[in-house]
């Protein structure tokens, strides 16, 4: 469960060669979180994760990047590749791709969009149900005391419940309101 919350990005991360022999691609891969589903695939793969202190790579966030322009039917093409994937998903990774989904479409998703909030909740809500059908059992209390990464962890299992009990889109308002009062853009 650990690897569900180890940043997302492709550029802080080397993989073995042999990971990505046989993996299933989707056909038209998304424009936003592309690289946590290629995660979600190559994960179940990996029996060692090793962290080095050193920064190796510099990276520039320019304005026409993906995450900076968001357009709403984004969310519905990543919905299905992740929906996708999971079709072909082995048991024994379910929960793993489960919880990847859930960060990249249930929490970011909303903190993206900038109209309609409450609509890409109501949807991801749906999303998940349908696609997911054990989204709401994915991340355990006990997942999150067993584990060393519980700070993470912890986060991850608030977003589950908030979803749960349908208060997330509270927690957006009040996520946004707090980043521009303070005038800083806080990482959930």
């Amino acid at each position: 469960m650990q690897l569900a919350i180890l940043n997302s990005s492709l550029w802080n991360k080397l993989f073995k060669a042999e990971l990505f022999a046989d993996i299933y691609l989707p056909e038209c891969p998304p424009r936003l979180a592309e690289d946590a589903l290629l995660l979600a695939i190559i994960y179940p793969r990996v029996s060692k994760v090793a962290f080095v202190p050193e920064v190796l790579y510099d990276l520039f966030m320019h304005g026409s990047s993906a995450m900076a322009c968001v357009a709403y039917d984004d969310f519905g093409l990543t919905r299905e590749a992740f929906a996708s994937f999971f079709k072909v998903c082995s048991a024994e990774s379910a929960r793993l791709c489960t919880c990847i989904a859930f960060i990249h479409t249930a929490v970011s998703f909303p903190l993206l969009s900038g109209v309609d909030t409450r609509g890409v909740i109501r949807e991801t809500y749906a999303f998940l149900s349908e696609c997911f059908p054990e989204w709401r059992r994915a991340l355990t209390l006990r997942d999150v005391f067993r584990s060393k990464y519980r700070g993470k962890l912890v986060k991850v299992y608030f977003a589950f419940l908030l979803y749960r009990l349908r208060l997330f889109g509270l927690f957006v308002w009040f996520w946004r309101f707090l980043t521009v009062r303070l005038g800083v853009a806080i990482k959930w």
